[in-house]
């Protein structure tokens, strides 16, 4: 059987034979997920192995583990009755009947078991009655057990039977290990896509479309069919390493070349919409890269350009699609958060500001280039504030720019607690940089963190963890993801704006009209700024 996982159940999973372990039992203990492996060996029953006789209590008829055969699928065994098909290493490098055989990559037990590839850690467990468990029919997933799969020698460790050797690849199946119905949960997180997916026409061939959009799109299987920039010669050297087939140096050019059912993502500085979007033709579905125009009244004209040319339009608010919060989303779908009553967002860092030359001139930065995510983040789980309390301000190494420092407070009324804090001029090495949001609910809490933020534009892997409120033990699980904020999030904002032309969606979550409604958040914040705070009383 599977034993001897770590104390903190951070290390290798070995599989033991005979002579390491006597019959031995693996349990999941669903009270404590973090410390959710007992390994009931021969100190749990009788201590001589010699009687060949033992009978273990039934260990898994434990609190909560009903919920766990539940999300997984799998099927409790009496492990006293079971428990020759369970523990059945007789020997130091043969396996007998009842035991495990390993044939061509296949986990077998006895002679009428069914095989199961070892491409995947995930199949020890889901085998037939004769052992652990089973599925309950043969389209159900089976137990997560890690993502890596086991290494040529540790499979021809266990073909030779040498199971004292045979490790699985880090991580391990109980790495950060928490209760399944959690994990049920955010494995149904998924980016929107569309039944039928529609070519795409790329307006702007700046760092951003290097970085995100088009890695995305080439992911997805969304075919970028043109590029237009106003430097063609800089549209050509992307678009041939891309393998783009056309490039523009106009928008009336591409807008030529356009089938009737291409997407147009336009990637251009905020000012640049007012005069790109009248250009495109009645009824064009667009996706707009983030702020929707630099002011409110540029947001009301380009709501308005919107509404009267019946465009089928969103703004690139990548963060909602981002596969952490999508995560964490999932998570808050199935109850396991509670009411949220607490979203705190902090980054400070050392963001490279010159990377974007047009920003130099900008009256304004911070706000509207970059915490402009997270405030349409709020207002996408929380709606909007009543009113924002807010001061941004310019740092004294970047005098140049406008401000790159934010703090804001937003209203909710008195049970709830929602700010942001902002320093994109933290140099002083990763040691302290931190990027991350924070949930809190009346049943559990949640937090992601920003890998794209440190160190960019590499990045570190973004991470998603989840604690349980109310647990005998208090700690935090990590959260399996599908990818990171750059590129995946790009192929959710991408894919709900086609789900939603073509009439398989009915919503669209970064919608023009919603988007305006971030734009007026953003612009309470900057007037909040503007206003002058409360003196101190101190002549009373």
């Amino acid at each position: 059987m599977i034993c001897n996982v770590n104390h903190n159940l951070l290390g290798e999973l070995r599989i033991a034979h005979a002579d390491g372990i006597d019959d031995t039992l693996m349990v999941c203990d669903l009270r404590y997920p973090r410390a959710s492996v007992k390994i009931l060996s021969q100190s749990a029953h009788q201590r001589k192995s010699i009687q060949r006789n033992n009978q273990p209590q039934p260990v898994l008829q434990q609190e909560r583990i009903s919920r766990f055969f539940q999300y997984t699928n799998v099927k409790s065994l009496d492990p006293i009755n079971h428990m020759a098909h369970v523990v059945a290493f007789h020997g130091s490098a043969k396996l007998h009947q009842s035991g495990f055989q390993i044939r061509n990559r296949e986990l077998l037990l006895d002679d009428d078991s069914r095989g199961q590839s070892f491409e995947c850690p995930s199949y020890l467990i889901c085998v037939n009655d004769r052992g652990i468990g089973q599925a309950e029919n043969s389209s159900a997933a089976p137990v997560a057990f890690g993502d890596k799969p086991l290494g040529d020698q540790n499979v021809q460790s266990l073909a030779n039977g040498d199971l004292c050797g045979a490790e699985l690849s880090s991580p391990t199946p109980f790495d950060d290990f928490f209760a399944w119905g959690e994990l049920a949960a955010v494995q149904t997180a998924r980016q929107p896509r569309p039944k039928q997916v529609r070519p795409i026409i790329v307006i702007g061939a700046g760092g951003i479309v290097r970085a995100a959009p088009l890695p995305a799109y080439e992911k997805a299987g969304f075919p970028v069919i043109g590029l237009m920039d106003q430097e063609e010669a800089k549209a050509a050297e992307l678009a041939s390493g891309r393998g783009i087939p056309r490039t523009f140096s106009s928008v009336a050019e591409a807008v030529r070349f356009a089938p009737t059912d291409a997407i147009f993502d336009v990637a251009v500085p905020a000012s640049q919409l007012v005069r790109i979007l009248p250009q495109f033709p009645d009824g064009a579905t667009v996706l707009m890269q983030k702020p929707m125009g630099e002011t409110l009244q540029e947001a009301l004209i380009i709501r308005n350009l919107c509404r009267n040319k019946g465009f089928i339009a969103a703004v690139n608010f990548s963060l909602r699609y981002s596969p952490n919060n999508l995560a964490v989303r999932s998570l808050a779908n199935g109850g396991f958060l509670g009411e949220i009553h607490d979203i705190e967002v902090q980054t400070s860092t050392y963001t490279p500001w010159h990377l974007w030359t047009f920003l130099a001139t900008a009256p304004r930065l911070e706000i509207l280039y970059h915490s402009i995510h997270y405030f349409d983040l709020i207002r996408s789980w929380m709606g909007n504030p009543q009113s924002v309390l807010a001061r941004t301000v310019r740092n004294p190494h970047t005098a140049n720019l406008a401000a790159t420092k934010t703090i804001a407070i937003l209203d909710y009324g008195n049970s709830k607690r929602v700010f942001v804090a902002t320093n994109h001029n933290h140099n002083f090495g990763p040691e302290r940089q931190h990027s991350f949001v924070q949930w809190e609910g009346l049943r559990g809490a949640a937090r992601i963190t920003m890998g794209v933020n440190l160190d960019y534009p590499t990045g570190t892997p973004d991470t998603a963890e989840y604690a349980e409120r109310g647990s005998n033990s208090f700690h935090w699980h990590s959260l399996p993801i599908g990818g990171n904020n750059f590129p995946d999030a790009f192929m959710g904002t991408m894919g709900a704006l086609q789900s939603f032309a073509e009439g398989s969606a009915s919503t669209l979550p970064s919608h023009f009209e919603d988007a305006f409604q971030t734009m007026a958040l953003v612009e309470a914040l900057y007037r909040s700024s503007e206003l002058p705070g409360v003196p101190l009383p101190l002549d009373e």
